[in-house]
Protein backbone atom coordinates (compact mmCIF):
# COMPACT_ATOMS: atom_id res chain seq x y z
CA UNK A 1 0.00 0.00 0.00
CA UNK A 2 1.29 3.44 -0.95
CA UNK A 3 0.57 6.28 1.43
CA UNK A 4 0.97 9.96 0.63
CA UNK A 5 0.18 13.04 2.66
CA UNK A 6 -0.84 16.32 1.06
CA UNK A 7 -1.82 19.57 2.73
CA UNK A 8 -5.05 21.21 1.61
CA UNK A 9 -5.85 24.73 2.76
CA UNK A 10 -9.54 25.40 3.16
CA UNK A 11 -11.40 28.69 3.09
CA UNK A 12 -14.01 28.59 5.83
CA UNK A 13 -17.62 28.81 4.70
CA UNK A 14 -20.16 26.26 5.85
CA UNK A 15 -17.57 24.41 7.91
CA UNK A 16 -15.90 25.34 11.18
CA UNK A 17 -12.91 23.42 12.47
CA UNK A 18 -11.87 22.91 16.07
CA UNK A 19 -8.36 21.48 16.33
CA UNK A 20 -6.83 19.73 19.29
CA UNK A 21 -3.51 18.03 18.65
CA UNK A 22 -3.94 15.87 15.55
CA UNK A 23 -7.71 15.61 15.91
CA UNK A 24 -9.92 17.79 13.71
CA UNK A 25 -13.56 18.13 14.59
CA UNK A 26 -15.85 19.25 11.77
CA UNK A 27 -18.97 21.18 12.68
CA UNK A 28 -21.50 21.79 9.90
CA UNK A 29 -24.03 24.60 10.00
CA UNK A 30 -26.25 26.41 7.53
CA UNK A 31 -25.09 29.94 8.18
CA UNK A 32 -28.62 31.35 7.81
CA UNK A 33 -30.88 33.06 10.31
CA UNK A 34 -31.62 29.87 12.22
CA UNK A 35 -27.92 29.00 12.44
CA UNK A 36 -27.06 32.50 13.63
CA UNK A 37 -29.60 32.20 16.43
CA UNK A 38 -28.55 28.69 17.39
CA UNK A 39 -26.36 28.34 20.47
CA UNK A 40 -24.46 25.59 18.65
CA UNK A 41 -23.50 27.75 15.66
CA UNK A 42 -19.94 29.20 15.67
CA UNK A 43 -19.88 32.93 16.33
CA UNK A 44 -17.97 35.50 14.28
CA UNK A 45 -14.85 35.26 16.42
CA UNK A 46 -14.63 31.51 15.91
CA UNK A 47 -14.84 31.79 12.11
CA UNK A 48 -12.79 34.97 11.59
CA UNK A 49 -9.76 33.22 10.04
CA UNK A 50 -10.51 32.20 6.41
CA UNK A 51 -7.64 29.72 6.01
CA UNK A 52 -7.29 26.34 7.67
CA UNK A 53 -4.47 23.98 6.60
CA UNK A 54 -5.41 20.30 6.77
CA UNK A 55 -3.08 17.47 5.85
CA UNK A 56 -4.93 14.59 4.19
CA UNK A 57 -3.14 11.25 4.04
CA UNK A 58 -4.09 9.28 0.93
CA UNK A 59 -4.33 5.49 1.23
CA UNK A 60 -5.46 2.80 -1.17
CA UNK A 61 -8.79 1.22 -0.20
CA UNK A 62 -8.57 -2.46 -1.08
CA UNK A 63 -7.38 -1.78 -4.63
CA UNK A 64 -8.75 -5.13 -5.85
CA UNK A 65 -12.39 -4.50 -4.97
CA UNK A 66 -13.40 -3.47 -8.49
CA UNK A 67 -13.98 -5.40 -11.68
CA UNK A 68 -13.48 -2.87 -14.43
CA UNK A 69 -12.37 0.73 -14.10
CA UNK A 70 -13.85 3.16 -11.57
CA UNK A 71 -16.40 5.40 -13.26
CA UNK A 72 -18.15 7.07 -10.30
CA UNK A 73 -18.19 7.53 -6.53
CA UNK A 74 -21.06 8.75 -4.37
CA UNK A 75 -22.56 8.14 -0.96
CA UNK A 76 -25.06 9.14 1.71
CA UNK A 77 -22.50 9.51 4.50
CA UNK A 78 -19.08 8.51 5.77
CA UNK A 79 -20.19 4.91 6.37
CA UNK A 80 -22.25 4.46 3.22
CA UNK A 81 -20.08 4.94 0.12
CA UNK A 82 -20.61 3.52 -3.39
CA UNK A 83 -18.15 2.92 -6.23
CA UNK A 84 -19.50 2.35 -9.75
CA UNK A 85 -17.46 0.72 -12.51
CA UNK A 86 -17.56 0.63 -16.30
CA UNK A 87 -18.38 -3.09 -16.19
CA UNK A 88 -21.70 -2.86 -14.36
CA UNK A 89 -20.42 -3.27 -10.81
CA UNK A 90 -21.43 -1.20 -7.79
CA UNK A 91 -19.37 -1.67 -4.65
CA UNK A 92 -20.62 -0.47 -1.27
CA UNK A 93 -18.18 0.45 1.49
CA UNK A 94 -19.68 0.11 4.95
CA UNK A 95 -17.50 -0.03 8.08
CA UNK A 96 -14.55 -0.08 5.66
CA UNK A 97 -15.66 -3.42 4.20
CA UNK A 98 -16.44 -3.49 0.45
CA UNK A 99 -19.21 -5.61 -1.04
CA UNK A 100 -20.21 -5.67 -4.69
CA UNK A 101 -23.32 -6.22 -6.81
CA UNK A 102 -23.67 -6.43 -10.57
CA UNK A 103 -26.17 -4.04 -12.13
CA UNK A 104 -26.08 -5.57 -15.59
CA UNK A 105 -23.91 -6.59 -18.50
CA UNK A 106 -22.73 -3.70 -20.63
CA UNK A 107 -23.67 -1.04 -18.06
CA UNK A 108 -21.31 1.84 -17.27
CA UNK A 109 -22.26 3.09 -13.80
CA UNK A 110 -21.48 6.72 -14.45
CA UNK A 111 -23.16 8.48 -11.53
CA UNK A 112 -25.21 7.99 -8.40
CA UNK A 113 -27.01 9.75 -5.58
CA UNK A 114 -28.69 8.83 -2.33
CA UNK A 115 -30.92 10.56 0.19
CA UNK A 116 -30.10 7.94 2.83
CA UNK A 117 -29.04 4.25 2.85
CA UNK A 118 -32.62 3.21 2.01
CA UNK A 119 -32.95 5.55 -0.98
CA UNK A 120 -29.97 5.20 -3.33
CA UNK A 121 -29.94 5.53 -7.14
CA UNK A 122 -27.43 4.80 -9.91
CA UNK A 123 -27.30 6.07 -13.49
CA UNK A 124 -26.28 3.47 -16.06
CA UNK A 125 -24.11 5.55 -18.41
CA UNK A 126 -21.33 8.14 -18.39
CA UNK A 127 -21.37 11.19 -20.65
CA UNK A 128 -17.63 11.71 -20.88
CA UNK A 129 -16.89 7.98 -21.26
CA UNK A 130 -19.49 7.83 -24.04
CA UNK A 131 -17.71 10.73 -25.74
CA UNK A 132 -14.48 8.75 -25.37
CA UNK A 133 -16.09 5.77 -27.14
CA UNK A 134 -17.27 3.60 -24.21
CA UNK A 135 -20.94 2.84 -24.81
CA UNK A 136 -23.43 1.57 -22.22
CA UNK A 137 -26.76 -0.24 -22.22
CA UNK A 138 -27.92 2.45 -19.79
CA UNK A 139 -30.85 2.40 -17.40
CA UNK A 140 -31.70 3.95 -14.04
CA UNK A 141 -31.38 1.75 -10.96
CA UNK A 142 -32.47 1.83 -7.32
CA UNK A 143 -31.00 -0.13 -4.42
CA UNK A 144 -33.53 -2.47 -2.87
CA UNK A 145 -33.90 -3.61 0.72
CA UNK A 146 -32.44 -6.97 -0.34
CA UNK A 147 -29.14 -5.31 -1.30
CA UNK A 148 -29.71 -5.77 -5.04
CA UNK A 149 -30.18 -3.06 -7.67
CA UNK A 150 -33.50 -2.99 -9.52
CA UNK A 151 -34.00 -1.31 -12.89
CA UNK A 152 -36.65 1.42 -12.55
CA UNK A 153 -36.31 3.08 -15.96
CA UNK A 154 -34.88 2.18 -19.36
CA UNK A 155 -32.91 4.48 -21.62
CA UNK A 156 -29.62 6.32 -21.25
CA UNK A 157 -29.08 8.28 -18.04
CA UNK A 158 -25.88 10.19 -17.30
CA UNK A 159 -26.86 11.81 -14.00
CA UNK A 160 -29.18 11.49 -11.00
CA UNK A 161 -29.80 13.88 -8.09
CA UNK A 162 -32.51 14.64 -5.59
CA UNK A 163 -33.34 17.00 -2.76
CA UNK A 164 -34.99 14.14 -0.84
CA UNK A 165 -36.30 10.62 -1.32
CA UNK A 166 -39.53 12.12 -2.71
CA UNK A 167 -37.91 14.61 -5.11
CA UNK A 168 -35.53 12.88 -7.55
CA UNK A 169 -34.23 13.95 -10.98
CA UNK A 170 -32.41 11.93 -13.65
CA UNK A 171 -31.11 13.07 -17.02
CA UNK A 172 -29.38 12.05 -20.22
CA UNK A 173 -29.62 12.46 -24.01
CA UNK A 174 -33.43 12.64 -23.87
CA UNK A 175 -33.44 15.49 -21.33
CA UNK A 176 -34.68 15.52 -17.72
CA UNK A 177 -37.13 13.27 -15.89
CA UNK A 178 -38.52 13.96 -12.41
CA UNK A 179 -40.12 11.84 -9.71
CA UNK A 180 -42.21 13.79 -7.20
CA UNK A 181 -43.67 12.44 -3.97
CA UNK A 182 -42.21 9.01 -4.69
CA UNK A 183 -44.21 8.66 -7.91
CA UNK A 184 -43.12 7.60 -11.41
CA UNK A 185 -40.58 9.55 -13.43
CA UNK A 186 -42.18 12.07 -15.76
CA UNK A 187 -40.44 13.96 -18.59
CA UNK A 188 -39.94 17.69 -18.02
CA UNK A 189 -39.92 20.03 -21.05
CA UNK A 190 -36.27 20.71 -21.80
CA UNK A 191 -35.11 22.54 -24.90
CA UNK A 192 -31.41 22.05 -24.38
CA UNK A 193 -30.29 18.75 -25.88
CA UNK A 194 -28.38 16.00 -24.11
CA UNK A 195 -27.97 16.61 -20.37
CA UNK A 196 -24.51 15.69 -19.08
CA UNK A 197 -24.79 16.42 -15.35
CA UNK A 198 -27.17 17.49 -12.57
CA UNK A 199 -26.75 19.09 -9.17
CA UNK A 200 -28.98 20.95 -6.77
CA UNK A 201 -29.03 22.66 -3.41
CA UNK A 202 -32.70 22.28 -2.59
CA UNK A 203 -36.06 21.44 -4.10
CA UNK A 204 -36.20 24.84 -5.81
CA UNK A 205 -32.55 25.26 -6.86
CA UNK A 206 -31.39 22.70 -9.46
CA UNK A 207 -28.72 22.96 -12.17
CA UNK A 208 -27.98 20.98 -15.33
CA UNK A 209 -25.35 21.10 -18.07
CA UNK A 210 -25.85 20.18 -21.73
CA UNK A 211 -23.52 18.96 -24.45
CA UNK A 212 -21.52 21.04 -26.94
CA UNK A 213 -20.65 22.39 -29.41
CA UNK A 214 -23.21 24.90 -28.07
CA UNK A 215 -23.21 23.64 -24.49
CA UNK A 216 -25.06 25.45 -21.74
CA UNK A 217 -25.80 25.61 -18.02
CA UNK A 218 -29.47 25.52 -17.05
CA UNK A 219 -31.36 26.26 -13.84
CA UNK A 220 -34.74 25.16 -12.54
CA UNK A 221 -36.72 26.47 -9.59
CA UNK A 222 -38.33 23.06 -9.26
CA UNK A 223 -41.41 24.16 -11.21
CA UNK A 224 -40.75 21.95 -14.24
CA UNK A 225 -39.17 24.67 -16.38
CA UNK A 226 -35.48 25.15 -17.20
CA UNK A 227 -33.79 28.45 -18.05
CA UNK A 228 -30.38 29.01 -19.68
CA UNK A 229 -27.88 30.72 -17.36
CA UNK A 230 -24.87 30.77 -19.68
CA UNK A 231 -23.44 29.02 -22.75
CA UNK A 232 -20.03 27.34 -23.06
CA UNK A 233 -17.67 26.02 -25.71
CA UNK A 234 -16.65 22.44 -24.97
CA UNK A 235 -17.97 19.69 -22.72
CA UNK A 236 -19.44 20.83 -19.36
CA UNK A 237 -18.99 17.37 -17.84
CA UNK A 238 -19.96 18.20 -14.27
CA UNK A 239 -21.65 20.85 -12.15
CA UNK A 240 -21.59 21.35 -8.37
CA UNK A 241 -22.80 24.00 -5.97
CA UNK A 242 -22.27 24.70 -2.27
CA UNK A 243 -25.45 26.77 -2.13
CA UNK A 244 -27.35 29.55 -3.91
CA UNK A 245 -24.95 31.94 -5.63
CA UNK A 246 -21.93 29.61 -5.46
CA UNK A 247 -21.95 27.31 -8.49
CA UNK A 248 -19.07 25.58 -10.28
CA UNK A 249 -18.91 23.78 -13.64
CA UNK A 250 -15.95 22.12 -15.34
CA UNK A 251 -15.60 22.52 -19.11
CA UNK A 252 -13.23 20.39 -21.19
CA UNK A 253 -12.32 20.53 -24.89
CA UNK A 254 -14.31 18.28 -27.20
CA UNK A 255 -12.54 19.39 -30.37
CA UNK A 256 -9.06 20.58 -31.22
CA UNK A 257 -10.41 24.10 -31.71
CA UNK A 258 -11.95 24.25 -28.22
CA UNK A 259 -10.16 26.20 -25.46
CA UNK A 260 -8.18 24.29 -22.77
CA UNK A 261 -10.12 22.89 -19.82
CA UNK A 262 -11.30 25.48 -17.33
CA UNK A 263 -13.68 26.00 -14.42
CA UNK A 264 -16.70 28.29 -14.50
CA UNK A 265 -17.61 29.88 -11.16
CA UNK A 266 -20.43 32.28 -10.37
CA UNK A 267 -19.61 35.83 -9.28
CA UNK A 268 -21.62 37.69 -6.63
CA UNK A 269 -23.35 39.69 -9.39
CA UNK A 270 -24.65 36.50 -11.05
CA UNK A 271 -22.17 36.45 -13.95
CA UNK A 272 -19.69 33.64 -14.49
CA UNK A 273 -15.92 33.85 -14.05
CA UNK A 274 -13.56 31.66 -16.07
CA UNK A 275 -10.91 30.06 -13.85
CA UNK A 276 -7.99 28.35 -15.67
CA UNK A 277 -6.42 25.29 -14.08
CA UNK A 278 -3.20 24.84 -16.06
CA UNK A 279 -1.25 25.98 -19.11
CA UNK A 280 -0.69 22.30 -19.97
CA UNK A 281 -3.34 20.60 -22.11
CA UNK A 282 -5.81 19.37 -19.52
CA UNK A 283 -9.11 17.48 -19.50
CA UNK A 284 -11.44 17.71 -16.47
CA UNK A 285 -14.19 15.13 -15.93
CA UNK A 286 -15.11 15.15 -12.22
CA UNK A 287 -16.07 17.85 -9.71
CA UNK A 288 -17.05 17.87 -6.02
CA UNK A 289 -16.72 19.99 -2.92
CA UNK A 290 -17.61 19.98 0.75
CA UNK A 291 -18.23 23.73 0.94
CA UNK A 292 -17.47 27.10 -0.69
CA UNK A 293 -13.82 26.97 0.38
CA UNK A 294 -13.15 23.30 -0.43
CA UNK A 295 -13.66 22.23 -4.06
CA UNK A 296 -11.94 19.51 -6.14
CA UNK A 297 -11.72 18.97 -9.91
CA UNK A 298 -10.01 15.96 -11.49
CA UNK A 299 -8.96 14.59 -14.85
CA UNK A 300 -5.65 14.33 -16.68
CA UNK A 301 -2.96 16.19 -18.58
CA UNK A 302 -1.41 15.23 -21.91
CA UNK A 303 2.29 16.07 -22.05
CA UNK A 304 5.40 15.00 -23.95
CA UNK A 305 5.74 11.91 -21.73
CA UNK A 306 2.08 10.88 -22.11
CA UNK A 307 -1.05 11.18 -20.00
CA UNK A 308 -0.88 11.94 -16.27
CA UNK A 309 -3.82 11.92 -13.89
CA UNK A 310 -4.27 15.07 -11.85
CA UNK A 311 -6.47 16.39 -9.04
CA UNK A 312 -6.90 20.12 -8.37
CA UNK A 313 -8.14 21.89 -5.26
CA UNK A 314 -9.59 25.37 -4.82
CA UNK A 315 -10.46 27.48 -1.78
CA UNK A 316 -13.04 29.33 -3.84
CA UNK A 317 -10.62 32.17 -4.63
CA UNK A 318 -10.16 31.32 -8.32
CA UNK A 319 -6.83 29.49 -7.87
CA UNK A 320 -6.60 25.73 -8.57
CA UNK A 321 -3.65 23.94 -6.94
CA UNK A 322 -2.54 20.37 -7.85
CA UNK A 323 -3.03 17.84 -5.03
CA UNK A 324 -0.16 15.29 -4.78
CA UNK A 325 -1.52 11.74 -4.96
CA UNK A 326 0.35 8.43 -4.69
CA UNK A 327 1.00 6.15 -7.64
CA UNK A 328 1.63 6.43 -11.37
CA UNK A 329 -1.70 7.91 -12.34
CA UNK A 330 -3.08 7.74 -15.86
CA UNK A 331 -6.25 9.66 -15.00
CA UNK A 332 -8.50 10.79 -12.14
CA UNK A 333 -12.05 9.72 -12.91
CA UNK A 334 -14.18 10.55 -9.90
CA UNK A 335 -14.07 12.43 -6.60
CA UNK A 336 -16.57 12.51 -3.73
CA UNK A 337 -16.51 12.89 0.02
CA UNK A 338 -18.74 13.04 3.05
CA UNK A 339 -16.81 16.07 4.40
CA UNK A 340 -13.60 18.04 3.98
CA UNK A 341 -11.74 15.41 6.00
CA UNK A 342 -13.24 12.31 4.33
CA UNK A 343 -12.56 12.35 0.58
CA UNK A 344 -12.47 9.52 -2.00
CA UNK A 345 -10.78 9.67 -5.39
CA UNK A 346 -11.12 7.04 -8.13
CA UNK A 347 -8.07 6.73 -10.38
CA UNK A 348 -6.49 4.48 -12.96
CA UNK A 349 -2.93 3.62 -11.98
CA UNK A 350 -0.50 2.52 -14.71
CA UNK A 351 0.95 -0.11 -12.36
CA UNK A 352 -2.10 -1.26 -10.38
CA UNK A 353 -5.06 -0.48 -12.61
CA UNK A 354 -8.22 0.90 -10.96
CA UNK A 355 -7.51 2.22 -7.46
CA UNK A 356 -9.74 3.88 -4.88
CA UNK A 357 -7.86 6.45 -2.78
CA UNK A 358 -9.14 7.67 0.57
CA UNK A 359 -7.97 10.99 2.01
CA UNK A 360 -8.22 11.60 5.76
CA UNK A 361 -6.17 13.58 8.32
Amino acid sequence: MRVYASTVTLGLGALAFACSGSTIEVVSYDGGEEAADSPDAPDAAETASPLVPITLTWREVNANIVEGDIASIWGTGADDVYVGTDMGGIYRLSDGIPSGKQVGSGVVVGAGWGADPENVYAAGASAWLAQAGLSSTGGLYRLGADGFWASIASGTFYAVWGSSSSDVYAAGPAGVVHSAAGGPFDIEPFDGGSVLSLWGNARGDIYATTAGPAGAIFHSAGDGTWQVLTTVTGGPWAIWSSGPGDVYAIVSPEASTDPPAYVLHTRPDGTWATEPVSTTATTLVTLWGSGPGDVYAGGWQDGASGRTGILYHSMGDGAWIPVPLPGSLYDVRSVWGSSAVDVYVGVFDLDDGPVLLHGQP
